[in-house]
């Protein structure tokens, strides 16, 4: 059951006041519903226990309990032909066997990709370095803005900050994005790209979404649109571990949590008439889009320049001979030194 559905199921449940109802639910791991099951009932949560979850209603505290029971096939003994059923499931993968015998909701058959290392710290590993920013645009669906820290000698590359925002308007991605990157204090981006639809432009304005960004200082260029690259491109780069995240929590400007819990559970599109290089429809794949267009612009474009460290001033250094330096070296005819006059050579 996708979240939006059980919300309204929810909501029906509470609706009727005339009768004390309390809504259950039953479900295995995979499909569409994973993520947001695994997250409300079953992640960092003891079996059986009842917790309470704090509801604000008119500035007072409203608790509403929610517990997880696990349950196996074995505890229902009157299920007819459960041999017959356990056996057709021991014959599917150890990520099938695990997920439908056992009932582990952490290992999932068909992800496209693996867990995300994460870095040891938050440092740059490596001064030689460039900043590619990457966004994932929504207006009903999530906007995530990633920051990719890319080391050139070493090909590694870091994926260090994130916003991710629901229902944001152009103004306040804008806004977010230009505060992010005074709090890192780092370099500019030498790229930044964003999804297709950035650049659709309207029929009456003639603006898009990227060019409105770019009247604000965000400047953006349509990533590359290539889905079966682009995963692959991700996936070659988990196995030569050449990608990694910061850690942090969502409380910090570093560490990109949204997309280290959506990534590893992002399922193939597999099945009848489908093809498995591609992700199945309808899943939360805003961060990993983001991704994508980052890394696909840094193998794209390896030749990026990176500008050297400014030097610190010097009240010792003679900034005039410095000058009369690169004068006589450019073959300037005529000098003019405030500090000497002026003369022709």
């Amino acid at each position: 059951m996708a979240l939006p559905l059980y919300r309204v199921e929810n909501g029906k449940h509470r609706c009727l006041m005339l009768r004390r109802t309390r809504p259950q639910l039953a479900t295995n791991p995979g499909d569409i519903g994973h993520e947001w099951v695994f997250r409300r009932f079953i992640k960092d949560r003891v079996p059986y226990h009842a917790y309470q979850e704090f509801v604000e209603v008119d500035k007072k505290q409203i608790f509403v309990p929610r517990q997880f029971i696990p349950s196996r096939v074995w505890d229902n003994p009157a299920m007819p032909n459960r041999d017959q059923y356990i056996a057709g499931i021991m014959q599917l993968s150890a990520e099938d066997q695990a997920a439908y015998l056992y009932g582990e909701w952490d290992r999932l058959a068909g992800a496209m990709f693996k867990p995300l290392a994460i870095a040891p710290m938050n440092d740059l590993v490596q001064k030689d370095y460039y900043i590619v920013r990457s966004i994932d645009f929504g207006i009903a669906d999530p906007t995530c803005v990633l920051w990719l820290a890319h080391y050139p000698k070493s090909g590694m590359t870091d994926v260090i900050s994130e916003l991710y925002l629901k229902e944001a308007t152009l103004d306040s991605v804008a806004t977010a994005i230009k505060k992010r990157e005074i709090d890192m204090a780092l370099r500019p981006p030498v790229y930044s790209v964003g999804s297709p639809e950035m650049f659709a432009k309207q029929a009456t304005s003639g603006q898009s979404i990227a060019t409105m960004l770019g009247a604000q200082g965000v400047y953006v260029e349509k990533g590359n649109t290539d889905l079966v690259a682009g995963w692959s491109h991700i996936r070659n780069l988990q196995q030569r571990n050449a990608l990694r995240i910061w850690p942090g929590p969502l409380s910090t400007v570093w560490g990109a949590y949204h997309l280290g819990r959506t990534l590893p559970i992002l399922q193939r599109d597999t099945g009848m008439n489908k093809d498995p290089n591609r992700l199945r429809p309808r899943q939360e794949d805003h961060a990993a889009d983001a991704l994508r267009y980052g890394l696909m612009v840094i193998f794209e474009r390896p030749e990026a320049v990176i500008l050297a460290e400014p030097v610190a001033d010097d009240p010792n250094r003679d900034n005039v001979f410095d000058k009369m330096v690169k004068d006589i070296q450019k073959g300037n005819k005529a000098f003019s030194y405030p500090e000497l006059g002026t003369w022709e050579a």
